[in-house]
C-alpha cells in the first residue's frame, strides 16, 4: 500500500511540475504577445514608414506566437527580375545584423521573437519573405 502511495504522489508531482513549466511557458508567451502588440500597434500608427530611397514599411502584424511579421514595399525593382531564393539570400544577412545590433530590438531578442519580413515591389508581387529567428540572431555577428 505504501509503495502504491508513493507511485500515486510521483504521478501527482510529475504532473503538477509539467502543469507548472506549461504554465510558465504560456505566462511567457502571453507577455511576448503583450509586447509585440504594442509594438504593433505603435509602428502601424506611424506606417507608412520611408526607411530609404528604395525601402518603405507599410505594416506589421502578430502572426503566430511570438512572431512578428512586416511587410515593406521596394520601390525601383520588379519581382519578376527576381528569383524569391535569390532575393532572401542577398537581403536575409543585413536584416540578421540590424535585428542583433539594434538595442531597441534587445528585448524581444532575449524572448525569442521571430520576426518574418515580407517584401513586396510597386505592383505588390511578392520578392520574397524572410524568417529570422533566435538560432539566428544568437550567431556571432557578422560584421561583413
Amino acid at each position: 500500500m505504501k509503495k502504491l502511495n508513493k507511485t500515486i504522489f510521483s504521478i501527482i508531482a510529475a504532473f503538477a511540475i509539467i502543469f507548472s513549466f506549461a504554465q510558465c511557458k504560456d505566462a511567457k508567451e502571453a507577455a511576448v504577445t503583450k509586447l509585440l502588440e504594442s509594438q504593433v500597434n505603435l509602428v502601424n500608427s506611424q506606417c507608412p514608414i520611408q526607411l530609404n530611397q528604395a525601402v518603405r514599411v507599410d505594416s506589421c502584424k502578430i502572426t503566430e506566437k511570438m512572431t512578428m511579421k512586416t511587410f515593406a514595399t521596394m520601390s525601383f525593382v520588379n519581382a519578376a527580375d527576381f528569383k524569391s531564393d535569390e532575393f532572401v539570400k542577398m537581403t536575409k544577412p543585413s536584416l540578421v545584423y540590424t535585428i542583433q545590433t539594434n538595442n531597441e530590438l534587445k528585448q524581444a531578442r532575449e524572448l525569442g521573437v521571430i520576426f518574418v519580413y515580407a517584401y513586396h515591389d510597386d505592383a505588390g508581387k511578392l520578392l520574397g519573405e524572410i524568417k529570422i529567428g533566435p538560432d539566428d540572431y544568437n550567431q556571432p555577428i557578422d560584421e561583413k
